[in-house]
């Protein structure tokens, strides 16, 4: 399995049950606009802009909600 794909099952599993286990009913991060795809994939939808940092690293907010 290459990096990638075992960080992908890592973080949408760990992620998701830690949260869930701890009563949150919504997940909420800042992505790097070429991140946004990944997060895509794991459910996560954007729903505004967030800080841009440095000046040029342009990011959005996107959340999940969970069942």
């Amino acid at each position: 399995m290459c990096a990638v794909a075992a960080m992908e099952v890592g973080f949408s599993r760990d992620w998701n049950a830690e949260a869930a286990r701890r009563g949150a009913k919504k997940l909420v991060l800042n992505a790097r606009d070429n991140a946004t795809e990944f997060y895509a994939k794991h459910d996560y939808a954007v729903v505004g802009e967030a800080e841009t940092l440095f000046g040029a690293i342009r990011h959005v907010r996107m959340a999940k909600l969970l069942s």
